[in-house]
């Protein structure tokens, strides 16, 4: 035959690569490529190492699977030449597709004398016999050069009939008719953006390849820095594997890493690699601002070329002028900085400090003054810019800054050590703050006169208000900072963080009238931008008062405003975006929507716990800790509590601690522990003696959850009368604050307290009384927190009298919401039931903490074997992970 005597073709080269081990599902992509049969061409450009290979090689293998023709090639660097690049395309189709002739394809010895275009038009003719949807994957696209090659694809791409589907896999944009064909709808991309893990593919695929073995933190933290890199979380996964502990992977650039990046440079031209470690020093890059550090008159080219040919640089403004490297390379290159040019590493911090100053970009300036070593220069514009980080929020930033000033430098410096104190202050350091005060107002004393002095002692006033309101002595900051309100001033800033502290401290005082008349000064829009971090606190506590009145729709209007200037104007991971998410968590967890409520705080957890004020740390990890619970996982809702309520201890947060205390008593009542329930109420009861009150105050919430865990205690103990005094005094409590979403919760409570008391009349007349509230507010876990008897009560209001056509639709949700939980519960106790003698053995032992192979070789079986039971142990106990199934073991009492 005549395709025999052709010019040999590797044949690994047309068969797509095989889907190794740790290769996860990405329905998200497959998704995306759902209408390629639509599409003429389908490319896919990334830099190496995003999964541009893999991903094309899965989705062949789903459309094989389907019953669409597939044809793969791999290029190389070698195929750069029209006719050998032919003659593999043609062997490919051929290979794939039968009733294809191949010495009409081109497949024959005579292929060098045939013109491109006389071929690919032979390609076409034969394609057009074909009725089957076929796909063509031509991997690497990248390698080919040549103008014929472009002409070639270009002709077939047009030309070819429109079950026949085209996909490029390529590190740049491969220059054929994109523009006409994205025109005409016959065009697909994925890019980089596209092809990155996201938090949950991350998750899923290192869960998969580490065996669970990763703390939460850790896998953030993975997420943070590889920004859904593929291959590098595929190192650092590997690394794990190996034994590695998180400090190996996370001590700068690993050498798995360092090797990766370095084969890379290797294929990159001199002078780009000389010219990318010398802008390393920058954060982001710009045509102007790279001439000026490095004295490359072409840096816009550079920047331009680097860009296009995906090599881990990406634009990061929609006009294509500043971009930024990817943070592993960007680290990789300073570190390579330092060790090629340490001298030179000081003159291009002198440069960029230089070029920002003179665009009045003040903390760019004093961030690279400060790394030149120009102490004195860094800190006349730390003077300029300290207040706008702390009116954006960017604490960390200011904070850092301190610690790298000497003491002597910083005496007299009354402007520097006023931001300072700020940011100290919103970083929750209040006793590093009022100490840092203490200096601030002294120097104020000696250095200053007149209307400054007045000006800089007001401002301690106003910021000694603060402290005192997020130390949660609000009677104080309340006096203060009505006190402070009495002087005008022109600064919306200080006027609006005193409004703050204001409506805060009068909603604990009870005065829901008080809060709303507090001035507020309308930031323009340009403004907002300025201060940040006073409108997120602004909307942030308005929504907790709404909430506080189950006015849930206006609840989350301002917590999305809130959420919305962080992201936009600090980003998702500042102290400012993880203010917000608690309140919108506890929105979404109020609807039901668990997985959006528990996604929106884990990866900002530690930016909560570091930056957070109590209100949102409580709410926080209360909305965690119950969504562990309701889904089985004791052991885990009692570790976030304990971490909660230490962190309550070591800041001195009495409330916080209080309401973890009232969460763990209830967490222990189900479990039936009512010793350690009762000494967390003996505890409560301490806590409110070390908080006595006399005059509502934040530390009233103490006392209230001091009494709501004697409630709960009191009706464990079937002493209903106790139980009802207390809620009915908790009630007109709610009822004189104006609080109807507690009211709900109380009369909900109320009801069952007088149903198990045999008052069945009063029962469902406290529930209508709830119900009445929860119907136009849509609420939903406040009455299913409730407990587990709130569903038989729901259904014996339905059948009552006291059950009118306007409450119908809520009590129907409830009860649906309802029939689902204990659904899930009576599904886990029967799948905990199903587990084999031998699934308990090896669930046992892994509690133990003993990894698969040493469960193997204690049971006398193979690897394989602990594997597949574990595969059943995850579907009966419908978890993901090891960690989760020894948790959910746990909480059935099979541990």
């Amino acid at each position: 035959m005549t395709h025999e005597r052709s010019s040999p073709v590797i044949m690994t080269k047309l068969v797509a690569p095989r889907l190794g081990r740790g290769i996860i599902d990405r329905p998200r992509l497959f998704k995306l490529v759902s209408t390629a049969q639509s599409a003429r061409l389908i490319v896919i450009t990334a830099p190496a190492g995003f999964g541009k290979t893999s991903f094309a090689a899965a989705w062949l293998a789903q459309l094989h699977a389907a019953g669409d023709r597939t044809a793969w090639l791999t290029i190389d660097p070698e195929d750069d030449e029209p006719a050998r690049f032919l003659h593999c395309v043609a062997r490919a189709l051929y290979g794939a597709v039968d009733g294809i002739d191949p010495s009409a394809v081109g497949l024959d010895t005579q292929t060098s004398l045939v013109a491109p275009h006389a071929i690919v038009s032979a390609m076409i003719n034969q394609l057009t016999e074909i009725d089957d949807e076929i796909f063509l994957v031509l991997d690497d696209f990248h390698w080919l050069t040549d103008r014929a090659i472009h002409e070639a694809v270009s002709l077939l791409v047009a030309h070819a009939p429109s079950n026949f589907h085209l996909v490029l896999t390529a590190r740049l944009q491969p220059p054929l008719p994109l523009a006409r064909l994205r025109a005409n709808g016959e065009l697909l991309e994925i890019d980089a953006a596209a092809l990155r893990f996201d938090a949950d593919e991350t998750q899923h695929f290192l869960h998969q390849v580490c065996e669970g073995r990763l703390a939460p933190a850790t896998i953030s933290r993975l997420y943070a820095s590889t920004e859904g890199w593929a291959a590098a979380l595929r190192l650092a996964a590997a690394g794990f594997v190996r034994g590695g502990s998180p400090a190996d992977v996370w001590a700068g650039p690993s050498r798995p890493f360092a090797a990766y990046l370095e084969e890379m440079l290797a294929s990159w031209p001199d002078d780009t690699v000389d010219f990318m470690t010398r802008v390393s020093v920058l954060d982001s890059l710009s045509d102007d601002l790279c001439q000026a550090v490095t004295g490359v008159p072409a840096s816009g080219e550079l920047l331009e070329s680097v860009a296009r040919r995906h090599l881990l640089l990406e634009s990061v403004d929609s006009e294509g002028q500043w971009y930024r490297f990817h943070r592993l390379l960007l680290d990789y290159l300073r570190q390579r900085l330092r060790a090629r040019h340490p001298d030179e590493e000081p003159q291009l911090h002198r440069r960029a400090f230089a070029w920002y100053a003179e665009h009045e970009m003040w903390t760019d300036a004093a961030r690279h003054a400060i790394a030149a070593g120009d102490i004195e220069r860094a800190l006349e514009w730390i003077s300029r810019c300290g207040m706008t980080l702390v009116r954006r929020g960017d604490l960390l930033t200011l904070l850092g800054w301190q610690r790298q000033f000497p003491a002597e430098v910083m005496r007299g410096q009354v402007k520097v050590r006023l931001a300072i104190a700020w940011g100290m202050t919103l970083a929750m350091r209040a006793d590093e703050a009022q100490a840092m005060l203490e200096q601030v107002e002294h120097d104020a004393q000696e250095q200053t006169a007149g209307q400054e002095r007045a000006d800089v002692l007001w401002e301690c006033q106003v910021l000694r208000s603060v402290i005192l309101a997020l130390s949660d002595d609000t009677i104080a900051a309340l006096t203060l900072s009505e006190e402070c309100i009495k002087r005008l001033s022109t600064d919306p800033w200080n006027t609006n963080v005193l409004s703050n502290v204001l409506r805060f401290t009068r909603w604990k005082a009870g005065d829901v009238d008080g809060v709303y008349a507090a001035p507020w000064i309308p930031y323009s829009l340009e403004q907002d931008r300025r201060n940040v971090f006073s409108s997120v606190y602004h909307h942030c506590l308005l929504g907790m008062i709404e909430l506080d009145q189950s006015r849930f729709d206006l609840a989350e209007r301002d917590a999305r405003e809130a959420m919305r200037l962080a992201e936009e104007h600090v980003g998702p991971h500042s102290s400012a975006a993880g203010f917000s998410a608690p309140l919108l968590a506890e929105l979404f967890y109020e609807r039901g929507h668990f997985d959006e409520a528990e996604s929106l705080l884990v990866e900002r957890m530690p930016t909560i716990d570091a930056l957070v004020m109590l209100e949102g740390v409580r709410r926080g990890y209360i909305v965690l800790a119950r969504i562990a619970a309701s889904r089985s996982d004791i052991e885990h809702a009692y570790a976030l509590l304990a971490h909660a309520e230490a962190l309550g201890y070591h800041r001195k947060w009495d409330r916080l601690v209080s309401g973890i205390l009232l969460e763990r008593t209830r967490l222990n009542l189900v479990e039936g522990r009512f010793a350690e329930a009762s000494a967390c109420v003996v505890r409560l009861e301490r806590l409110a003696a070390l908080n006595p009150i006399t005059v509502r105050c934040a530390h009233s919430e103490i006392h209230r959850d001091r009494d709501l865990a004697r409630v709960e205690l009191a009706f464990a103990h079937n002493r209903w009368a106790e139980a009802v005094d207390l809620l009915e005094g908790l009630y007109r409590d709610a009822q004189t604050v104006r609080s109807s979403r507690l009211m709900m919760q109380l009369k909900s409570a109320l009801a069952i307290t007088l149903m198990a008391s045999n008052d069945a009349d009063g029962a469902l007349l406290a529930l209508r009384a709830a119900l009445d509230i929860a119907a136009p507010a849509a609420a939903y876990r406040s009455i299913l927190d409730a407990g587990p008897d709130i569903g038989p009560l729901l259904e014996r209001f339905r059948a009552s009298s006291r059950c009118t056509k306007a409450l119908e639709p809520c009590v129907e949700r409830l009860l649906a919401g309802y029939s689902d939980s204990a659904g899930r519960s009576a599904r886990a106790l029967a799948a905990a039931a199903s587990l084999s003698r031998r699934e308990l053995e090896i669930l046992t032992l892994i509690d133990d903490g003993r990894s698969n192979k040493e469960v193997a070789r204690a049971l006398g079986v193979t690897s394989e074997t602990v594997k597949t039971h574990l595969k059943n142990v995850f579907g009966k106990l419908s978890v993901e992970r090891r960690a989760q199934a020894v948790a959910r073991a746990r909480s059935l009492g099979l541990l």
